[in-house]
């Protein structure tokens, strides 16, 4: 019997371009999903953007299936 290692982990600030890249390798249904529409490379650098500008009120927590990114939640928070 094959047993999944499932994962989970908060990306680090540094790291933020990550969660763009691998939002731009989803297929268009995925992305649907995510944001409620179907959006393309330059929303997703441009949401990235912000995130790196404004790290305090963005984190990520990824989800990993033997290693590999299965999922993410974004959590926005109102910090000063």
């Amino acid at each position: 019997m094959n047993k999944i290692m499932l994962t989970t982990e908060f990306l680090p600030r540094d790291q933020f371009s990550e969660y763009g890249s691998w939002l731009k390798n989803q297929d268009l249904e995925t992305l649907y999903d995510y944001f409620g529409y179907v959006t393309g490379e330059k929303v997703i650098d441009s949401l990235v953007q912000q995130f790196i500008c404004n790290p305090k009120k963005h984190h990520f927590l990824i989800a990993r299936v033997d290693g590999q990114w299965a999922g993410t939640i974004h959590i926005a928070t109102h910090t000063q």
